[in-house]
């Protein structure tokens, strides 16, 4: 089962740096998902959703 959170602004420590993400993934995914030192490790990931202005007219597989 996946989980998706949303979130807001994430500010660095020193609050000059800051970033955007539109949310997190977390859950059970299927194979190796992060490879970190020859070991499969499942944390949660970013999610970025882009918005083309050039696909408005077509659909998601169409885009694709």
């Amino acid at each position: 089962m996946l989980y998706h959170f949303n979130t807001s602004i994430w500010l660095h420590e020193s609050d000059v740096l800051g970033a955007t993400p539109d949310g997190f993934v977390e859950g059970v995914f299927r194979g190796v998902v992060h490879q970190q030192h020859d070991q499969a490790t499942c944390s949660a990931d970013i999610t970025e959703v882009k918005n083309h202005y050039t696909a408005r007219d077509m659909t998601i597989l169409e885009a694709c």
